[in-house]
């Protein structure tokens, strides 16, 4: 059997690590929802003004 590569292991031992996984992770999830919501809300604009 193949063994996948984990970070639950890193993450366990080192707190310092998990806190730094988590704002990254945060730090994606605003990204995507910006990369979003941002050229719908000047799209919206565009319409409205336009």
């Amino acid at each position: 059997m193949i063994k996948t590569l984990s970070a639950a292991p890193l993450t366990t031992q080192s707190p310092r690590l998990q806190r730094a996984a988590t704002a990254f992770k945060a730090l994606l999830l605003v990204a995507a929802v910006w990369g979003l919501a941002y050229p719908a809300l000047l799209w919206g604009l565009g319409t409205l003004l336009g």
